[in-house]
């Protein structure tokens, strides 16, 4: 009946553009403790806000139900907390999502992998605690994205002791399923924002390209940024701005996790600050920025870029670079 309703009220605002002058709406909050904005433009009329916000908290709380990991009753952490080889029946949106993590895994070699959670919460647990991990227990831990198995509409844990965590990509979906809605809907121009991980369509009320501001500063202290146009576009960036731990042996480490070391990427002199990435999908955004950031030297980088662009040549990469001020 919401679904019946919904349609009706749009059908109605639809019927009545002819009358009504266009206005630049606007729905914003917080959903999982980050804020989110999304502009769109349409028909000066009550109910547009309306649609609006019953569209976007449809996609919140998809996503809760579906891929929240911190949400227990979650799809994706009932799969977590199955020891066994037991198949699940999963969706074609289940089943896209596994396949970007799949492309970005291999093109990486495994430096992007949504099956770390077991050692991202073993060091954040260590940073947040000042406890110290063995090597033993480093070693006992079982990840690997290739121990997974799945069609179009089944997936199997090959490992059981397997655990997912989508946190790498799931904004940028997140922003994908809300635009989605908004082409259903019969809206071209819009702008969503959830968190830094935006994407872009049509043009602003005023006519002119959406844009939004990226850090273009080697050094980050400045905080000097340049605008970037988005047409029909998403960007995303990853880095070490955010959850940062002061450590004895380390110096400054950050949350995002080389599976080659095991060890959490530090922050230093000459290594890489953040990286942006520009695509047509924000959830292709999202994760090769997570997957660029993880490669902690330029020349391991420019290599794993030059690799991305023979697949996805609408990428572009934009990378600042630490010198003093960390």
């Amino acid at each position: 009946m919401k679904v019946f309703i919904l349609l009706t009220a749009f059908l109605f605002l639809s019927s009545c553009s002819k009358t009504h002058r266009t206005t630049l709406h606007e729905v914003k909050g917080l959903a999982f403790t980050m804020p989110y904005k999304v502009l769109v433009e349409g028909i000066d009329h009550d109910k547009v806000k309306e649609v609006l916000q019953e569209l976007v908290k449809e996609v919140f709380d998809e996503i809760n139900r579906t891929y929240n990991h911190w949400n227990s009753d979650s799809f994706l952490s009932v799969i977590n907390k199955t020891k066994s080889n037991t198949s699940f029946e999963i969706s074609e949106d289940f089943h896209k999502v596994l396949m970007v993590a799949k492309d970005i895994y291999e093109l990486s070699d495994g430096v992007y992998d949504p099956t770390l959670k077991p050692l991202i919460s073993l060091w954040k647990s260590s940073l947040e605690t000042g406890k110290t991990i063995s090597q033993e227990k480093l070693q006992e831990l079982r990840y690997g994205f290739e121990k997974i198995a799945f069609s179009n509409n089944i997936m199997q844990k090959i490992d059981p002791s397997i655990e997912i965590d989508f946190d790498s990509l799931i904004k940028g979906h997140l922003v994908d399923l809300i635009c989605e809605k908004l082409n259903k809907h019969g809206f071209v121009n819009y702008f969503v924002d959830f968190s830094g991980d935006i994407r872009a369509h049509g043009k602003h009320p005023s006519k002119r390209a959406w844009s939004v501001g990226v850090l273009s500063a080697k050094n980050q202290g400045e905080c000097e940024m340049s605008p970037l146009t988005l047409n029909n576009a998403a960007i995303a960036t990853s880095g070490s701005t955010t959850q940062r731990w002061l450590t004895e042996k380390c110096g400054i480490v950050t949350h995002i996790i080389n599976p080659r070391t095991k060890a959490p990427i530090s922050v230093d002199e000459k290594k890489i600050a953040t990286v942006t990435v520009k695509a047509k999908t924000c959830i292709i955004a999202d994760a090769l920025a997570t997957a660029a950031f993880a490669y902690e030297d330029l020349d391991t980088l420019n290599s794993f870029i030059d690799k991305v662009k023979k697949s996805h040549e609408d990428v572009d990469f934009i990378v600042t670079m630490y010198e003093k001020d960390y």
